[in-house]
């Protein structure tokens, strides 16, 4: 809870140290109501999950491959927009444990590869070089899962990998609030509200076994580069273009 709340101290900090800068500097641009498209390239993942599993100590989780999304945003005014969109993320958590297997310290690699889709509100100034919040929620669909579990300081290893796995929840929600600054960099906070693991899952390792009840919420901090993506109405005249020429072909 600790890391939590400090992650969560980091965004306000660099909240109110951006708000100020961007009031001196910037002044909004948007004119009226636009539909704009924009992608996020996340450089880094960092995960803590909060656990309630006794013997357990979880470890920060890094991960730079592969975190992307496109979002369709819609500015209602110069200061306040709506955005939602559709995601990758390579998220997951790790746990040590030196009670499970007593004389052996064990490390626990859990990874999931899911798509998901995000859903928000920005508030503050949307212009080409401002400074806003971002506050929403989303849902995750899980679609690779992958476990590695090291025992005797890491000299043993096993693993396994499933697709579409009973082992993880099919379905996981989550909240976040985050800071784009400049309109191009953002940091955001993201909390899952349920649990990671589902009932059906067995760990497994040498001499011990954990079945359900592996109650874990998964919390991330990410950094990632923010891109309004500027299309000048390329690709409107492309598809019209295309059309164009299917219909002239059937008539001749």
């Amino acid at each position: 809870m600790k890391k939590l709340l400090t992650m969560a101290g980091f965004i306000a900090a660099t909240t109110q140290m951006a708000f100020a800068q961007d009031t001196k500097e910037s002044a909004p641009t948007v004119t009226g109501k636009k539909f704009y498209t924009s992608s996020s390239l996340d450089g880094s993942l960092i995960s803590l999950n909060s656990t309630s599993n006794k013997g357990f100590s979880n470890i920060p989780r890094f991960s730079y491959f592969v975190n992307t999304g496109i979002n369709f945003n819609y500015d209602l005014s110069h200061h306040f927009g709506v955005f939602a969109g559709v995601s990758i993320k390579n998220m997951g958590f790790i746990d040590k444990s030196s009670t499970i297997n007593p004389g052996h310290e064990v490390t626990i690699k859990h990874r999931v590869y899911a798509a998901g889709i995000p859903a928000g509100i920005k508030i503050g100034n949307l212009g080409e070089k401002g400074t806003f919040l971002i506050l929403g929620g989303g849902v995750d669909f899980p679609l690779n899962y992958k476990e590695k579990i090291f025992t005797d300081s890491r000299k043993h290893k096993t693993k396994r990998n499933e697709w579409f796995s009973e082992e993880v929840e099919p379905i996981m929600p989550y909240v976040f609030a985050g800071l784009s600054i400049k309109s191009k960099f953002t940091v955001k906070l993201q909390y899952y509200t349920g649990n990671f693991m589902s009932d059906d899952y067995w760990l497994n390792v040498p001499t011990a076994q954990l079945a359900g009840n592996y109650d874990t919420h998964l919390a991330m901090l990410s950094f990632s580069f923010y891109v309004k993506n500027k299309h000048n109405g390329q690709t409107r005249k492309a598809f019209r273009a295309m059309w164009q020429q299917k219909r002239a072909a059937k008539k001749a």
